[in-house]
C-alpha cells in the first residue's frame, strides 16, 4: 500500500477518491486514508468508502464472508439482512457446495470466505472487481499499487510502452509488476499458501440440442430480469442505449420494469456516437424512455488542467500509465450523478461470440492466433518470438480447463482471461461511479456458450432475443446497417429498410423456433453467413 500513498502524493491525487471502489485484504493493519476498517478471519479488511460492504450469513445465520460490491443470487441482492439458505458453514462439503452456489451470483463482487482455519478469496465470473494479490506481502487488493511498498518491478515479458499507448494488455493474469498476480475469476485463492484453485467450469459439456433453444431463451431472459431489477431495487443505475445490439438487449431484458432504472444516456464523443445517440432516439421511442444526450462539445469545466488531474487520478488507480476512457477525458461522464451504478453489456458478448472470428477445431488448435487475440503486444506485432514467450502458460491454462469444455475453449478465454486483464483493470479506475454487468454470473455464461457457435457469431441468438422480448426495437437499425448521413435517420420509410431484411429474418426464426413453421435452416446452425460485419 505505501507505493499507493507515494503515487498519490507524487500526482497530487486523492488517496480515498482515488481508492473508492476498491479494498485491501491484509495480514498486518494498515491505515489507507479514507477507507473503511473491518476485521475479518484474522485479516485485516479495508474498503474504500463508495464501496458497497456486506457481511454474509450461512442458513443458520453464522457468517461466513465479507462481500465486497453488489451481486445477486436467485433470491435477490446479497446483504446482510438475509441468510443464504443453500449453504451451511456446518457441511463438510462447504467449500463444494459454495462452489455450486455461485454459478449462479452474477454481479461485481469479491467475496472472502472464511469457515474454520480456511480462508479464501471468490470473485465474480470476469473479474470485474479487480482482484491481485502480492504472494510475498501476503496481500489482496483490487489494483496493483495497492500490493505493493516499494517501486514496481517491471514485468520482464511486456513492451510497457505500448500498454502506455493503449496498444497492448498484460495479459494470462500478469500485472506489470512480475510479483503481482491478477486471480484466475473462476479460481478460488487460497490465504494460506495463495494457491489458486479453479471450482468452474465443471466438467459438463456446455452444447445442448437446437431443441432446447426456445428454454434455453427463457431461461437468459428471466435471469437477466431478475439480475437486473434485483440490483435496480435497491441501487440508482443507469444505462447506455447506443446504436449496437449489446445495449438494446440489455434494456429489453428489463422489460416490463424500465422505470427501475432512472437514467438512459448516450455519451457523445466522436462522430461514431453521434450515429450511436441517433439509432438510440429510436430505441429510447420504441421503448417509452426518456434518453438523455451527453455530448463532450457541451461539458464545462473540462480543462487541459481538469483532464491532467482526471488521467492522474485513473491511472493512480488501476496502477499502470494507460489512457483513460474517453467518457472520463471528455467530462461526459459528469452528466451521471456520483456513486450510480451503471448497467453495462459486456458478457452478453458471448451470445454474439465476438471472439470467434475463427470457428471450428482448426481454430481450437491455433494457439498463436488466440494468443494475438489476448493483445501481449499490438495485434501486428505478434512474432515468433512473442508467441513462443507467452505459449507454454497459455497451453497450460487451456489443459486446466476441464476436458468436456474445451469445444468452448476461445469462449472461455475471453470471458476469463480478456476480461479480467481488461475490466479487471478498467473498473476499479473508474472512480466516479459502480460499472457491472449483470449478464455475468456462470449460468449465463454457460447458457449462452450452450449455443452453436457459427449461430451466435451470425448475432441471431441476440436478435432471437430482442424479437421475442421487445420486437418494437428489433425494427429499429443497427449501426453497421444505417448510412452514415445523419439527415436520412428521421425518414421512417429508410429506417424500415435499413432494418427489412434482418426483422425477416428474425420474424421467420421465431416462427421456427415455436414450432410453426419449418425452419429454413436449423436455428442451432444456420448455413447463410451474414453479409456484414454486425456489431
Amino acid at each position: 500500500m505505501e507505493l499507493a500513498l507515494k503515487q498519490c502524493e507524487a500526482r497530487g491525487v486523492d488517496f480515498a477518491e482515488a481508492f473508492r471502489f476498491q479494498y485491501i485484504i491484509s495480514p498486518v493493519p494498515l491505515s489507507p486514508p479514507g477507507m473503511k476498517a473491518i476485521r475479518f478471519a484474522k485479516q485485516h479488511v479495508y474498503s474504500g468508502a463508495a464501496l458497497p460492504v456486506a457481511r454474509l450469513k450461512d442458513a443458520d445465520g453464522i457468517v461466513f464472508a465479507v462481500l465486497f460490491g453488489i451481486a445477486v443470487d436467485k433470491g435477490g441482492l446479497l446483504t446482510f439482512r438475509r441468510n443464504i439458505e443453500d449453504l451451511r458453514v456446518s457441511d463438510p462439503d462447504f467449500f463444494i457446495s459454495l462452489a455450486r452456489y455461485l454459478e449462479d451470483v452474477a454481479g461485481r463482487y469479491t467475496l472472502l470466505v472464511s469457515v474454520g482455519d480456511d480462508c479464501r478469496v471468490y470473485c465474480d465470473a470476469a473479474g470485474m472487481n479487480g482482484v491481485v494479490y502480492n504472494k510475498e506481502k501476503r496481500c489482496v487488493a483490487a489494483s496493483l499499487l495497492l500490493c505493493l511498498d516499494d517501486a514496481i518491478q517491471d514485468h520482464p515479458d511486456y513492451d510497457h510502452a505500448q500498454i502506455e499507448a493503449g496498444l497492448a494488455k498484460y495479459t494470462l493474469f500478469d500485472t506489470r509488476d512480475s510479483r503481482v498476480r491478477r486471480l484466475n475469476p473462476n479460481c478460488s485463492l487460497s490465504l494460506t499458501d495463495f494457491s489458486e484453485t479453479r471450482y468452474w467450469p465443471r466438467d459438463e459439456a456446455f452444447e445442448r440440442p437446437a431443441s432446447e433453444l426456445p428454454a434455453i431463451y427463457s431461461e437468459i431472459i428471466a435471469t437477466a430480469h431478475h439480475n437486473i431489477t434485483a440490483i435496480a431495487a435497491r441501487h440508482a443505475c443507469a444505462m447506455p442505449i447506443t446504436g449496437g445490439r449489446d445495449s438494446r438487449l440489455l434494456a429489453a431484458f428489463l422489460k416490463p420494469d424500465l422505470g427501475k432504472v432512472g437514467q438512459y444516456y448516450t455519451h457523445i464523443v466522436n462522430y461514431a456516437s453521434r450515429v450511436d445517440h441517433a439509432i438510440a432516439t429510436h430505441v429510447a421511442k420504441a421503448l417509452g424512455l426518456k434518453l438523455e444526450s451527453h455530448d463532450f462539445r457541451r461539458v464545462s469545466g473540462q480543462s487541459n488542467a481538469t483532464k491532467a488531474q482526471q488521467l492522474a487520478l485513473y491511472q493512480t488507480a488501476t496502477g499502470i500509465t494507460a489512457p483513460a476512457p474517453a467518457e472520463v477525458m471528455t467530462g461526459v461522464i459528469r452528466n451521471i450523478k456520483r456513486n450510480t451504478v451503471i448497467l453495462r453489456g459486456h458478457q452478453t458478448d458471448l451470445l454474439r461470440a465476438v471472439f470467434l472470428d475463427r470457428r471450428g477445431e482448426g481454430a481450437r488448435k491455433n494457439l498463436r492466433w488466440q494468443i494475438r487475440r489476448l493483445m501481449p503486444v499490438s495485434p501486428p506485432n505478434m512474432t515468433n518470438e512473442i508467441f513462443l514467450r507467452f505459449e507454454p502458460r497459455y497451453r497450460a491454462w487451456c489443459e486446466s480447463l476441464p476436458p468436456a469444455t474445451r469445444s468452448k475453449q476461445v469462449d472461455l478465454m475471453f470471458a476469463e482471461i480478456y476480461y479480467s486483464s481488461s475490466l479487471g483493470v478498467v473498473f476499479p479506475g473508474l472512480t466516479r461511479n459502480f460499472y457491472l454487468s449483470p449478464f455475468n454470473s456462470r449460468r449465463l455464461i454457460a447458457l449462452a456458450l450452450a449455443i452453436d457457435d457459427e449461430y451466435r457469431h451470425q448475432s441471431k441468438a441476440v436478435d432471437d432475443l430482442v424479437e421475442r422480448m421487445a420486437p418494437e426495437v428489433n425494427r429499429v437499425p443497427l449501426d453497421y446497417e444505417v448510412s452514415a448521413n445523419l439527415d436520412l435517420y428521421d425518414d421512417p420509410e429508410m429506417l424500415k429498410a435499413w432494418s427489412k431484411q434482418r426483422v425477416k429474418d428474425s420474424v421467420a426464426r421465431a416462427a421456427a423456433i415455436r414450432g410453426r413453421a419449418k425452419p429454413r435452416a436449423n436455428p442451432a446452425r444456420p448455413d447463410q453467413p451474414a453479409n456484414r460485419k454486425p456489431t
